[in-house]
């Protein structure tokens, strides 16, 4: 640089450097965000390239940070280092637990005899992320006319499925067993009207009642006749012989 004045005196040369430096980080095209996920969800991969300027190096790597049978945690990291050796660096922190409960599937409800025994079917059970899910019961409560099976099912991780209840209702299909009086031949005068008691009844579940009617089929005359007797007997819950 050279300075004169108005009278042409001119000044001594003075000469400089200017040195130019790169300082700058390079910047992240593509920054993906932290990631909560459940055991059934897809941890998504890593993208291929997040900085786009040019001389740029990108390195990437990946740290377990916790890993058990209900959490794991990873953590992403890039550094992005240009020529001048600038460099900048991002981290994605991915958490996948396992919050889903697993399926639990119980027999159909069914029915049995008043005088049977039913012995329930064991359950089935699904999990998406664990393979050894404890399946409880089947618990046993009973009503008037039910049974009840309680199933339940939960995972490692504490992730327990509703619970599911088979009812099996009790029924009485078979009929009493009832035992009449032989046939037998008597005068007009010793004849006597049939008694329920007469007959004797056996239920397999309860007590029947027994009740008796009479048909009278006439005769040649007048005290000859014939008297027809049904007995019947008839259970509360409807089966009658």
């Amino acid at each position: 640089f050279r300075s004169t004045d108005s009278c042409g005196n001119q000044s001594n040369t003075w000469q400089g450097v200017v040195i130019v430096v790169d300082t700058t980080d390079p910047v992240f095209s593509l920054a993906p965000p932290d990631s909560d996920l459940d055991c059934t969800d897809t941890v998504p991969l890593p993208p291929s390239k997040v900085c786009d300027e040019e001389g740029v190096t990108e390195t990437f790597t990946v740290t377990t940070i916790e890993n058990t049978a209900c959490r794991q945690v990873y953590v992403r990291k890039w550094v992005c280092t240009d020529e001048c050796t600038n460099d900048d660096q991002h981290f994605q922190t991915i958490t996948v637990t396992d919050t889903t409960p697993p399926t639990l599937t119980i027999p159909d409800d069914a029915s049995r005899e008043c005088d049977g025994t039913f012995t329930p079917d064991p359950a089935s059970v699904e999990d998406d992320c664990d393979n050894n899910v404890a399946v409880g019961g089947p618990s046993f409560s009973d009503g008037a006319s039910y049974e009840y099976y309680t199933y339940t099912a939960s995972d490692a991780c504490g992730n327990a499925a509703p619970d599911q209840t088979l009812t099996v209702t009790i029924v009485d299909t078979t009929p009493p067993t009832i035992t009449v009086p032989g046939d037998f031949t008597t005068t007009h005068s010793g004849y006597t009207q049939c008694e329920a008691t007469d007959a004797s009844v056996d239920d397999n579940c309860g007590n029947a009642t027994p009740t008796c009617s009479e048909e009278k089929i006439d005769g040649t005359c007048l005290y000859a006749y014939t008297m027809v007797r049904t007995y019947t007997a008839t259970y509360e819950a409807g089966n009658t012989t």
